[in-house]
Parts: C-alpha cells; structure tokens; sequence
C-alpha cells in the first residue's frame, strides 16, 4: 500500500486496530501524515528483540511511544516470550522504569515450557558431515507418508544445498531466507500453506510471527543459536 493510501486510510476512516511496523509508522509520524492517532492502547510484540537488537532501534521505538502517547492516557504493553537480563548495558526493568515508572511486570513460570502434545527425537552422532545430515533429512522425509516439514538451517546456503538434494529424491521443497525480498517471502509461506510444497526449509527469519493451521515436523538441522531461538522454532 503506498504512502498517499495508508495516510488517506488513517485519516479519513473509523478504524479499531493499526497493526504497523515500527519504522513504517515513524515515516508516517515525521512527515506528518498522522493527524489523530491517539491510541488508547499501544501494544508491542516481540519487545524483547525490537528494545535489544540495537541501542539505536531502542531508543526510537521508545520515543515513538512517547509520541503517540504525549498526554500518557494510552496504556502501554510490552510482551515477549523472553526479555533479556540486560538492554543497553542496564538490567531490563532498570532499563525500562526509566520509560514506564508505574510498569508492572507479569511473568509466567509454565511460558518457557514445551508444551507435553510436542514429542521430541534426537539423531546423535559424533562426527556427521553435511551430506550425511542431508541423507539423514531425505530418510526422515521419505518414511514419513503425507506429512509436512519446516526445516531450519543456519544459512541460505544450506538451504539451497539441501533442495537441491530433495529435488534429486523427487521431493518438493521451498525456500525462505532473509536475503529473499518481501514479496518471495510470503509466497513461499503461502505455497506452503496450501499443500504446494511439503518442505520449507528455512532461516530463522521464519520463528517468529508465523502461523501454521495444521501440524508438522520442525527439524532442527542447525543447530540454533540460543535458548531463545530455540523456543521460537
């Protein structure tokens, strides 16, 4: 949607919920395309990653926030499935009673926990190399009859590799990467989604945000980077 229709749209029409990203909605702000956004509600998602991949990025969300919610009559929600013990160098709550004096922080012990209907297997192995992690995947695949898989590597190049592999044993699969423009993306997903393909192989740009209707195989063929990561897969 061009920048002339969403400023229209939000100008000009009764509305309940803007979903946005952050940086879409500061272009919006700065040039002055908002007139009445005056939310009474303002709810983050992913807060963990959007206040700690960055200094910079936090510093603008936060102020962005402000903005929105000048005369502080919005209430404020950050929620995340994990939130570092650490931003910007300061311990988490420290960090963000700076912003929120009066934030109250609601915490989950059973969150972090697989759910019990998840059954998990392992593949142990000393010394494995790529090919045989590959024949490994296409033996996994091919025993199983009508089923549905997200694999996820570490790098585009393995994605490549291993489709490459699936398609030798005549089995389809998609890819989907970050180094993959927008619009790839999401037709990936969508061809997924409605049975095209019965293997995506993917980076972790696919662990978060994204819902799948009907159960599948998650297979963790890298590793991933940390506990958190891992939750999010």
């Amino acid at each position: 949607m061009s920048m002339a229709n969403q400023t229209n749209y939000l100008n000009f029409n009764n509305f309940d919920l803007v979903v946005a990203t952050p940086s879409q909605l500061e272009m919006l702000w700065n040039y002055n395309r908002v007139k009445n956004l005056r939310p009474k509600f303002i709810v983050v998602d992913e807060s963990d990653v959007l206040l700690h991949s960055n200094p910079s990025l936090s510093k603008f969300l936060l102020g962005l926030i402000s903005e929105l919610n000048a005369d502080a009559s919005a209430k404020v929600v950050l929620s995340a499935a994990s939130f570092p013990e650490r931003i910007n160098g300061k311990p988490f709550e420290t960090f963000l009673h700076k912003y929120f004096p009066e934030m109250r922080i609601l915490k989950s012990s059973d969150f972090l926990k697989v759910p019990s209907q998840i059954e998990h297997g392992v593949i142990e192995s000393e010394d494995i190399d790529l090919p045989e992690k590959i024949a490994l995947l296409v033996k996994l695949i091919t025993s199983s009859v009508d089923s549905s898989f997200i694999v996820f590597v570490r790098n585009g190049a393995h994605v490549k590799s291993i489709a490459e592999v699936l398609a030798s044993h005549n089995i389809t699969s998609l890819g989907l990467t970050s180094e993959m423009s927008d619009t790839d993306r999401l037709v990936s997903l969508y061809r997924f989604k409605n049975g095209k393909a019965s293997v995506l192989i993917c980076t972790d740009v696919v662990c978060r945000g994204v819902h799948i209707d009907y159960d599948c195989h998650v297979v963790q063929f890298d590793c991933a980077e940390n506990a958190v990561s891992l939750l999010h897969r």
